[in-house]
């Protein structure tokens, strides 16, 4: 009769034996050698190195002399894994935070050995990066590189292929150097700087739209609309600020300039008969006056701001929202307070607060 208890027992011992006598996978580690680049980049440091490799375990196989003295297959890896990678990309570019901070991402780094039948080694090592930026917790992709090398080598130790490796990384490392060299100045991505210029706009020859000028006050032949019935004030204007902007990118730099627009139109200013007395004028005027006055502070909030080269647009534009609630809330104030300008007390009061604005802006009153 068959025991099966003892073929139970026999089976179990064969897997334990065999278990025993597996021998565990064997791994060559490659030795990496610092190497600096032979030019040393003047534009970027490597700020971060991350490793996006889809397996981290190893890096391939490579071919040596096992341990029955023949050719062997091993897996294969860097000693020190990623951050022995991280540490000679930071030992070939010296770290210099006056410069852009640039980040690499390790896509792929791989290597692959055959045995050729005169017992040589053909091998093939691939790397690929990205690189780019972080602006605040976005990822600003410049650029790729894929490349690599192929070799022939005598078998012996894995160690061999460090140079191929080595190569490889530095090559990525000189594309992204020559990249970045070329990209620099007009880059948008690269830009390190904003530099604002304002201009006062102007229009000539002169149509609807009267634009602020010392030699151009307002005058009664400006207001063409019809008046309006509806209203209890005996004029009105339309004063407000704007501004259109032109842009250049050289040598990194962002030259903004900003046409400052302050403006009446005259379809859109009206006068009641019997009301054109130059008191009245006068107090038109200051509306003008007082948008110019928030215009020059405008202008003045936005050379002391700080404006990102990757969004100097977004700085500019919230304060000319700022710019306009202040004028509204002024014009209000003004017009308020000067009971549309029939108290005389208050409107002597804000034409001398007005004229003192004006002064310090370095213009003189153009009407009092």
């Amino acid at each position: 009769m068959f025991n099966t208890g003892k073929l139970f027992f026999l089976a179990i011992s064969l897997i334990m034996l065999s278990a025993y006598d597996a021998k565990p996978q064997h791994i060559s580690y490659i030795v990496l050698q610092n190497e600096k680049l032979k030019e040393t980049p003047t534009q970027f440091y490597i700020d971060r190195v991350d490793d996006e490799r889809a397996d981290h375990t190893y890096i391939g196989n490579v071919i040596e002399i096992g341990a029955a003295k023949k050719p062997e297959v091993y897996k294969a890896d860097v000693k020190g894994g990623i951050s022995a990678i991280k540490s000679f990309i930071s030992n070939s570019i010296p770290v210099d935070k006056n410069l852009r901070p640039i980040i690499i991402k390790i896509k792929a780094f791989t290597i692959t050995e055959t045995l050729n039948a005169n017992n040589s080694i053909s091998g093939k090592v691939n790397i690929s990066i990205a690189f780019g930026l972080q602006r605040d917790d976005d990822f600003i992709t410049l650029g790729t590189y894929v490349g690599g090398n192929q070799y022939q080598r005598p078998v012996a130790t894995a160690q061999q292929t460090e140079p191929m490796l080595r190569a490889a990384i530095n090559n990525s490392l000189i594309y992204l150097n020559k990249w970045i060299n070329a990209q620099a100045g007009t880059n948008p991505q690269l830009a390190k700087a904003v530099k604002v210029i304002f201009n006062n706009y102007d229009e000539t020859p002169e149509g609807d739209t009267i634009y602020y000028s010392i030699k151009r006050p307002l005058k009664w032949d400006d207001f063409k609309a019809k008046p309006r019935t509806s209203s209890k004030n005996g004029a009105e204007i339309f004063a407000s600020i704007g501004y259109t902007e032109d842009v250049a990118l050289k040598n990194a730099v962002f030259k903004i300039t900003l046409n400052i627009k302050v403006y009446v139109p005259k379809s859109a200013s009206w006068v009641a008969a019997g009301n054109q007395s130059s008191y009245a004028l006068n107090h038109e005027q200051r509306h003008f006056d007082i948008a110019k006055i928030v215009a020059e502070r405008f202008k003045r909030n936005i050379m002391q701001a700080e404006l990102p080269p990757y969004n100097y647009d977004g700085p500019i534009n919230m304060l000319y929202l700022d710019a306009l609630r202040e004028m509204n809330k002024l014009q209000k104030q003004y017009d308020d307070e000067t009971a549309h300008s029939t108290n005389n007390n208050q409107q002597q009061q804000w034409n001398e607060f007005i004229d003192k604005e004006l002064a310090k802006l370095g213009i003189k009153p153009s009407a009092n």
